[in-house]
């Protein structure tokens, strides 16, 4: 199994990133969040790994935490996720919004991922709900802690106005640096559009 890779980063497109090791070339497919997070072509890079092998093919799929690997591995133990669903998620959703949606049985935050319908979120919900404890923590920047429901709120208010989920992430993390712990959602909603 290989668990961990450090090479210099040859080159990354949508989805891929080509790490060179010594001179070997390994393609890893990545959530589009590690790949925004990944520095200029050339540098050095650290990747935590899991590979999938199938009977005509081996995939590596790569992180940049250990944490994200591990909600990885947690999300393809689902019946219906497999690994390309399950980096669709981490590229959508951060680990810790993922598992407020399952707390709280939110389908329709689970339905604005890619590929993922309406039943197929209430039966991940279903399969998750004594599972979710095994989520890590996420350690990605602008992560919103599990019990921050305002937060959440505001992140889904912008999501449902066609803001994409790691800038609105990241609009929502700025107003609420701006405004404190006191604020109510409304004033959330309205700050972070200006962030984004």
């Amino acid at each position: 199994m290989i668990e961990l890779l450090r090479g210099k980063l040859a080159d990354k497109e949508p989805g891929k990133a080509l790490i060179d090791v010594n001179g070997v070339g390994y393609g890893v497919l990545m959530p589009e969040r590690a790949l925004m997070g990944l520095p200029e072509t050339g540098a050095e890079v650290t990747l935590h790994t899991h590979l999938v092998v199938r009977e005509d093919d081996m995939t590596l799929f790569g992180f940049l935490t250990r944490e994200e690997r591990e909600a990885f591995r947690v999300f393809i133990g689902v019946k219906g996720i497999g690994p390309r669903t399950a980096l669709v998620i981490l590229s959508t959703v951060s680990i810790d919004q993922f598992a407020q949606a399952i707390v709280t049985g939110n389908a329709s935050l689970l339905v604005k991922i890619p590929g993922i319908g309406r039943k197929t979120a209430e039966r991940i919900i279903l399969e998750m709900k004594d599972r979710v404890q095994g989520l890590p923590k996420s350690k990605t920047l602008g992560a919103t802690p599990i019990g921050d429901t305002i937060s959440l709120q505001a992140i889904e208010a912008l999501m449902a106005l066609g803001v994409k989920p790691a800038v609105a992430e990241k609009a929502v993390a700025a107003a609420r640096e701006e405004l404190g712990d006191g604020a109510k959602v409304e004033d959330l909603i309205r700050v972070s559009l200006k962030h984004r």
